[in-house]
């Protein structure tokens, strides 16, 4: 298979979710064919397959509609708007299944409100499939291949590269720190979009001389952690075991539902009783946020975060696995600090 015109995306480190149908034809070159996603955390050798995609900011000839035709919830008050909301038609999807072994769907859905549980899909005339969650890598699984999707789109990858020499630049600062080296593949798409995902390239370390970066894992995250209404969640607690004399910058990473409002409330995420970020995410959507933390609201020992928010519509939730904190420091906090072989920024 030529790679002479072809998009060359890194797989590496962070979260995710998505809305792919994939379908897997048999590898030419004797790899074994399965979908990619799945196939990715299965540590598979590498694998050839194509992707169909629908997402819901495609125009409706192309996506799939958001609600059930047979829904029975009335539309009223508050809810109103639902009412309006196309109701799900079926799309056929053109295949060639010649020498075809396998198909994978997946599926990125929200189910946050009374009545959008029991989520289902169908393929053909064949029986509905009822799953209880799709929740890609905000299992609490932290050794993993790490990337999300957003709309069948792969993101929090190591990169992409779109054209020749093929290369991608990874800014490693704020990586944490490696109790074991790590391994990178290629997920390489031609001009015809069939796409191969190579084998891993195994046993990679990144010296880190000058500083290091070490990862606060959340500990007893509340189920419901959200807030609304002007009702303070319940908290969580992270734990910084380190030398804060000798930190020179944190940040609290964390994946969020509806972290934006659209008025002026107070709709906030609180470290140690004080705000560190308000109206900071998107509205009625969810994202990955960043937020630099000031070194003066750490304590050495449990740190708790809470959310707090005025607002009366959809309440500020965090989503699992939780937030973590990220301690950079001019000294190593403790010996080895394995990570990616890529030379980096932030070295």
């Amino acid at each position: 298979m030529s790679v002479c015109r072809s998009r060359c995306m890194v797989l590496g480190f962070v979260l995710g979710a998505l809305s792919t149908l994939r379908f897997a034809p048999a590898a030419s070159h004797g790899g074994q064919a399965i979908g990619p996603s799945g196939s990715i955390q299965r540590n598979d050798p590498d694998e050839v397959f194509r992707e169909f995609t629908f997402h819901a900011g495609a125009s409706p000839a192309v996506k799939f509609a958001e609600l059930d035709p047979k829904a029975t919830f009335k539309f009223v008050g508050e809810h109103a708007w639902g009412a309006t909301m196309p109701r799900h038609v079926p799309r056929p999807i053109e295949l060639d299944l010649a020498r075809a072994v396998r198909a994978e769907l997946s599926v990125e859905y929200w189910g946050g409100h009374i009545g959008t549980s029991g989520q289902q899909f169908q393929v053909n005339s064949n029986g509905w499939v009822e799953y209880d969650d799709f929740d890609w890598d905000g299992n609490g699984v932290w050794r993993e291949w790490q990337f999300t999707t957003h709309h069948g789109v792969l993101q929090h990858h190591l990169g992409t590269a779109t054209n020749a020499p093929w290369r991608v630049r990874f800014d490693a600062r704020w990586l944490p720190y490696q109790s074991q080296p790590v391994r990178v593949r290629a997920r390489i798409t031609d001009a015809t979009g069939l796409v191969w995902l190579t084998p891993p390239v195994e046993n990679l370390m990144q010296k880190r001389e000058r500083r290091s970066v070490r990862m606060c894992k959340p500990v007893n995250v509340p189920e419901n952690f959200c807030s609304r209404d002007s009702k303070v969640s319940p908290t969580y607690a992270f734990v910084v075991d380190a030398d804060l004399a000798k930190a020179k910058a944190a940040r609290l990473v964390l994946s969020t539902w509806s972290a934006n409002v659209d008025d002026d409330s107070v709709h906030e995420l609180r470290l140690n009783g004080q705000r560190l970020a308000s109206r900071f995410g998107q509205f009625h959507n969810y994202s990955f946020n960043a937020l630099d933390v000031p070194l003066s609201l750490l304590r050495a020992g449990t740190n708790e975060i809470s959310l707090f928010s005025t607002f009366k519509g959809h309440a500020i939730e965090v989503n699992w696995p939780g937030p973590v904190l990220l301690l950079e420091s001019a000294k190593k906090m403790v010996s080895g600090f394995p990570s990616v072989g890529a030379a980096a920024p932030g070295k």
